[in-house]
């Protein structure tokens, strides 16, 4: 149950996973599940509601007490509100994956609000932060030259403060992308995002996490 909207899950006889969503004003879709994606025991699920295009599904499986949840037990948004699991604030494509995939790239289509979407990895692999791997092989396998290669033959230097912080502020802070793709590794932060200011609700009084700030 989502409110006043009802979910069902099942297997089709060719083995594909399906959720028939009943809406609140009575509408019923089956819509293909595409994917699933959390960390144990939560285990989401990522519905393609149009050719490319990817929700991110509010009814969950906790895989340790062997039962159904809601993410958001006290809403009951309409379809119309951007909230709503099929709503812009739920969508993987543009909202999600470039923090959980490696080499990601949305491929939006503005013209016909449409996603052709591609990564190189699924998931946060080591490319993702310390950029290309090719430099980081030739450093391991070489000695003389190859072996004074600069940060062990990584874009990225992660080796100071202020490299880490150039990095994984990238998607451990609240900000706005420039691109709707992964940036390479080593671009400053100010090159790819715009840094959302303190402001009140973000945080409460003792400094504990109010919002989503992506601490």
């Amino acid at each position: 149950m989502l409110g006043d909207t009802r979910a069902r899950f099942r297997i089709g006889l060719d083995g594909t996973r399906y959720a028939t969503v009943t809406e609140r004003d009575g509408a019923k879709t089956d819509y293909p599940v595409h994917s699933v994606i959390g960390v144990e025991p939560l285990q989401q699920y990522l519905i393609e509601t149009a050719p490319g295009r990817l929700q991110s599904f509010d009814v969950v499986w906790d895989t340790e007490r062997k039962a159904w949840f809601h993410l958001y037990p006290d809403q009951n948004v309409p379809p119309s509100d951007g909230l709503h699991w099929t709503g812009p604030y739920k969508n993987w494509n543009g909202r999600c994956a470039v923090c959980h995939a490696t080499g990601y790239d949305a491929g939006y289509d503005p013209d016909t609000e449409t996603y052709r979407s591609t990564q190189s990895e699924i998931g946060v692999g080591c490319e993702a932060c310390h950029g290309p791997g090719a430099g980081h092989v030739e450093w391991t396998r070489g000695d003389g030259e190859a072996a004074r290669i600069a940060n062990s033959g990584f874009p990225a230097d992660l080796s100071t403060p202020e490299g880490l912080i150039q990095q994984c502020a990238g998607c451990h802070s609240r900000r706005e992308a420039f691109f709707d793709h992964s940036p390479e590794p080593g671009t400053p932060y100010h090159d790819a995002y715009n840094l959302s200011l303190l402001r009140p609700g973000s945080y409460y009084p003792d400094g504990q996490i109010r919002d989503e700030v992506y601490v």
